[in-house]
């Protein structure tokens, strides 16, 4: 069975959220999955409420829809209320493979 490539999306442009982003996506998936990080080049530079949510979808679409590779899963490393609204459900609609949304800090 080949390694699934999960593709972890940070919805705002902060380089230092990303990074720890992927750090800990990386050290959860171990060997079990191949994790590529990836941030909006455009949007918020953090998501702090509802509109900063709405401003985050499209760069986040953006992301998912210009990466060159196959991937098998979307984590869009957002948590809270603000990810769990309207433009993050009409987001999960849009994409083709399965999606979350979700804190990727372990509890």
């Amino acid at each position: 069975m080949d390694t699934p490539t999960i593709l972890v999306v940070n919805p705002n442009t902060s380089d230092d959220m990303t990074a720890a982003i992927d750090r800990i996506a990386q050290a959860t998936a171990g060997t079990q999955a191949h994790v590529v990080t990836r941030r909006s080049q455009q949007g918020p530079h953090t998501i702090e409420g509802a509109l900063d949510a709405a401003l985050g979808v499209a760069g986040m679409l953006e992301v998912v829809g210009t990466y060159p590779y196959g991937f098998d899963a979307i984590v869009v490393a957002c948590f809270g209320d603000s990810c769990v609204g309207p433009s993050w459900g009409l987001g999960r609609r849009l994409l083709s493979r399965p999606a979350s949304s979700g804190s990727v800090l372990p509890s």
